[in-house]
């Protein structure tokens, strides 16, 4: 009666963990990117109080007599199934539709996480964060340095770099500026640190200017984009003026956007675009190694271990061997929506009610083995 009633306690123990776990999903069923638990049992060591004979050509063995000693919790398993997309219209809402995690890092600590919650927002320096301030990692530079993995961040105000004029032919009023990357339509000004030179109507370098490719060396700049578009009344220089000239950009950025392959898209209000940088993703070959944080973050990613490495590494190799988004076996990315909780209320709640009756089951054997011991106690009367 003493090993029912142990049992009986055990499995009230192993029980009340299996609620812990009903509990937290059904808590949680409106969290973003969270992935519901499971527990599952395992039976503890059984006390042999026979062991088993084998048979023989002239007689046959004798069974085993074992008596189980309750269950345990072998292990609280997490379900990463796809949740539902919700459609938010919110740009810095992301959401990953198949495998993948975006891989964040705590810029003050470095650590490195995973999430699947995609509820992210642009802080007031333009880096893409999670609602605690973790940065999203990714290819941070598509322009000058599309190998470096680093943070997320969107270009304001005006973007390009200043270019130097070669020179400016008076004759046909063609501005040349080497390897200049210019397309029509293109707007910049005059950088104020140097002379201006002179045309007609007068250069100032508070006024925007339409550029117009003439090849990739040469441009001629025209007041309007209609000008610009058409080729005619470019500017006429009657003077280039004493030392150099440089251009500085005269669009901004408009708007950006996250595309499906996780490149961050801008638009200048030249009407022009170009990839400021690329949000990457991470596989996992063991994701239940993968260890919750809380604010919907993971760790220990080098005991879950990226599918792209062949040994144990550091949650930095995790980082940089992550993969663009479908490519590598990742999903798509999906913007402007949210991945929502992955529990099924459904099956919570019929897990709740197995759970209970195990829990009340149990506690009846401990009241039985209780009611036996009485009795047992009584016989000396």
């Amino acid at each position: 009666m003493i090993r029912a009633l142990n049992t009986g306690v055990g499995g009230l123990k192993q029980f009340q963990v299996a609620l812990d776990v009903v509990g937290n999903n059904l808590a949680n069923i409106n969290t973003v990117g969270f992935k519901s638990a499971r527990v599952d049992f395992a039976d503890t060591l059984s006390q042999t109080m026979r062991a088993p004979t084998p048979d023989t050509a002239t007689s046959s063995g004798a069974s085993g007599i074992q008596v189980g000693n309750g269950a345990s919790v072998a292990t609280v398993r997490n379900s990463f199934t796809q949740g539902a997309v919700n459609q938010t219209g919110v740009r810095t809402d992301l959401a990953v539709t198949g495998e993948g995690f975006f891989m964040v890092k705590d810029p003050t600590s470095g650590e490195i996480f995973a999430t699947r919650a995609g509820d992210f927002r642009e802080d007031s320096y333009g880096y893409l964060v999670t609602n605690a301030g973790l940065r999203v990692q990714g290819v941070a530079d598509s322009v000058n340095a599309p190998t470096l993995v680093g943070d997320i961040r969107v270009d304001r105000g005006t973007y390009g770099a200043e270019k130097t004029i070669g020179s400016i032919d008076l004759t046909t009023n063609e501005v040349t500026s080497t390897a200049h990357g210019f397309v029509t339509g293109n707007q910049v000004n005059f950088a104020t640190t140097d002379t201006m030179p002179a045309a007609t109507p007068g250069i100032s370098n508070a006024l925007t200017y339409f550029v117009r490719k003439v090849d990739d060396n040469t441009v001629t700049l025209h007041l309007t984009a209609a000008g610009s578009a058409a080729g005619t009344d470019p500017i006429d220089f009657t003077s280039a003026g004493a030392g150099t000239h440089k251009f500085t950009p005269g669009a901004s950025v408009a708007q950006w956007s996250v595309g499906a392959d996780g490149k961050v898209n801008m638009l200048l209000t030249d009407g022009t675009q170009y990839t400021r940088g690329q949000i990457l993703l991470q596989k996992f070959s063991n994701p239940n190694a993968l260890l919750r944080q809380g604010s919907n973050l993971y760790s220990q990613l080098e005991a879950a271990g990226s599918l792209s490495t062949a040994s144990y590494v550091s949650p930095n190799g995790i980082l940089a061997s992550a993969g663009t988004a479908q490519s590598q076996g990742l999903g798509r990315i999906e913007a402007g929506t949210l991945e929502l909780s992955n529990v099924d209320m459904t099956r919570e709640f019929a897990t709740l009610i197995t759970t209970q009756r195990a829990f009340q089951a149990n506690a009846r054997v401990i009241t039985t083995s209780d009611e036996v011991l009485m009795e047992m106690m009584q016989l000396k009367r």
